[in-house]
């Protein structure tokens, strides 16, 4: 099988590059997986203020949501 190529942004540092390469196949989506089955995974994540979660891929189609106030930033990337 053909090994794909990451894109990353280009404001990317490479410690940054490195990070998405070496977690995006960790399948760890949140930080403790609370409910299984065979179409869905509920994963639970808590973060503080100025907290990131680590890189991720996700298997199965998804939605997040937020349940308290905040603001969110994601990153999709691509692969060619």
């Amino acid at each position: 099988m053909e090994e794909k190529s990451i894109i990353c942004p280009d404001h990317w540092s490479e410690a940054l590059k490195a990070e998405l390469r070496a977690q995006l196949s960790n399948g760890r989506v949140g930080q403790r997986l609370v409910s299984e089955t065979e179409r869905v995974r509920v994963w639970s994540i808590r973060l503080a203020p100025g907290e990131r979660f680590g890189f991720h891929r996700h298997q199965l189609d998804y939605f997040w949501t937020a349940v308290s106030p905040g603001r969110s930033r994601s990153n999709l990337i691509t692969e060619k």
